[in-house]
């Protein structure tokens, strides 16, 4: 492995031709590895240089039926010669060959899925997670399916049991939280961030989402702000995070600073009602009426019926009388 490793390194470097000299000295070394036909056939790729990469994937499926490597990396030939028929055509080819591939089911799926045939995606990410309980990815797109078609529960049901089968992947529990928020059960979604942080205290957006919730229905602002630095250090670029410490600085009376984050949050995203709404409060508590009414007026030009427009009216009728 020296070599596919040196290989990677010049690739790294842009030396391409040192990479592929490493690599085929790798397949003379070890004739029966599949690696090195597969980062040949990679490098061929990357260079679009199509026919020679296909090459090369099947030259390492021939060396080993079961490298899913080498079959993504064929279908990816395909993909992007815009031949999905054909990617899928081979995939499911290999997988005749091989039928406990969960990796295989993934891939077909994943095809199926820019296909837009989703019947048979499911279908296929289902029997993915049927042969590896750990297949993380599978269960992610068979709930992502089921969000698309609008079967909440059904989705639910499907990161429940990925939790049970994985239960240190963190990024199921936050899906699931959201998903139970949607559906108006934000305790359960509280409860489910809070167990994501248990496995990962560290986990930005489980500390982000939870950090808001609790702000939205009276929780502590201490541990909301708390929460909220953790989700700032961790995503330090997101607008949805900067929003969501700028919020839990409103909520302890920290204007200025709430002011200067959701400024940072409209730069990225100028057109979301929910930060206008935000820094139209929080100018509104800083006593600059012309800024806050402003804001809160462009929440309903951009949203005619956000969720709070109640609340915007409110506060521009609280304007109007200063």
């Amino acid at each position: 492995l020296g070599y596919v490793y040196r290989a990677a390194a010049k690739a790294g470097r842009k030396d391409m031709a040192g990479a592929e000299a490493d690599l085929k000295k790798a397949a003379e070394i070890a004739p029966q590895d599949p690696l090195p036909s597969v980062r040949l056939g990679e490098l061929r790729l990357a260079n679009k240089q199509y026919k020679q990469a296909e090459t090369y994937f099947e030259e390492a499926l021939k060396k080993d039926p079961n490298s899913a490597s080498a079959l993504r990396g064929l279908a990816g030939v395909y993909t992007e010669q815009k031949a999905l028929g054909k990617a899928v055509t081979r995939v499911n080819e290999q997988i005749s060959k091989t039928p406990n591939s969960s990796a295989n089911y993934l891939l077909l799926g994943q095809l199926l899925v820019n296909q837009k045939v989703l019947d048979k995606a499911e279908a296929a990410f289902r029997k993915a997670v049927e042969l590896d309980k750990n297949n993380v990815d599978a269960f992610f797109l068979l709930g992502q399916i089921q969000v698309a078609r609008g079967s909440r529960d059904q989705a639910i049901a499907v990161y429940q049991q990925a939790i049970q089968d994985n239960p240190r992947h963190v990024q199921s529990y936050v899906i699931l939280g959201s998903l139970e928020e949607r559906r108006g059960n934000w305790q359960k979604a509280q409860e489910i961030y809070q167990k994501a942080l248990q496995v990962d205290p560290d986990y930005p957006l489980a500390a982000n989402n939870l950090a808001y919730s609790t702000l939205e229905h009276g929780g502590n602002a201490d541990v909301a702000l708390s929460l909220a630095q953790v989700a700032r250090r961790g995503m330090p670029e997101s607008a949805s995070v900067a929003d969501t410490l700028a919020w839990a600085f409103y909520h302890k009376g920290v204007y200025a600073s709430a002011i200067d984050l959701l400024k940072e949050a409209l730069d990225k995203q100028p057109n979301n009602p929910t930060y206008h709404y935000h820094i139209g409060l929080a100018y509104q508590k800083a006593n600059d009426r012309a800024r806050a009414k402003e804001h809160l007026e462009r929440v309903l030009k951009l949203s005619p019926n956000y969720a709070r427009v109640q609340e915007v009216r409110n506060a521009l009728a609280e304007l109007a009388k200063s």
